[in-house]
């Protein structure tokens, strides 16, 4: 059974500047063309999204993440009363 964006990711493909595009980056990494073949929808989703716009909002979900997460500890906290002589 054929995934879901196979179709999707092959109709974005099919144009010659993305075939072009999508050669020159599978032959020049295994690593992306592996991914490609595991995961069509992840391919067709970066085929077809604006890239602008995809930057926009992983910008967002990050900032949202970052702001959740807890203030991180001092490292040094047992040296935060130790004087700059003792330390040279």
């Amino acid at each position: 059974m054929r995934k879901p964006g196979v179709a999707k990711a092959a109709e974005a493909a099919a144009t010659p500047d993305a075939t072009a595009l999508l050669q020159a980056v599978f032959s020049g990494s295994g690593y992306l063309a592996a991914l490609a073949q595991r995961s069509p929808d992840l391919l067709a989703d970066c085929l077809t999204r604006d890239p602008d716009t995809h930057l926009d909002e992983a910008r967002e979900a990050l900032a949202e993440e970052v702001a959740q997460r807890p203030a991180p500890r001092k490292r040094w906290s047992g040296c935060a009363g130790s004087s700059s002589a003792a330390r040279s």
